[in-house]
């Protein structure tokens, strides 16, 4: 994560992040908590986390779509 500026005590983190708590993958239990703390915190940041989301169950409704009409 990287430091916004002096005046705002949270850490803004990076895409990867985002998106690795979006999937659930590639976090220990701090790492989780700590972005937890910073969504609530942090209304950019929490948006991002929710754009993030509907694109990723988006995809994922898509493929499951695709693969049910390919009969796998």
């Amino acid at each position: 994560m990287e430091r916004v500026n002096s005046n705002f005590p949270a850490f803004h983190p990076d895409p990867n992040s985002v998106e690795a708590y979006v999937m659930g993958i590639h976090l220990d239990d701090q790492s989780r908590s700590e972005l937890q703390a910073h969504f609530r915190l942090c209304e950019s940041c929490r948006t991002l986390c929710e754009e993030t989301t509907s694109f990723v169950h988006a995809i994922r409704e898509a493929l499951i779509s695709q693969a049910l009409t390919a009969g796998l």
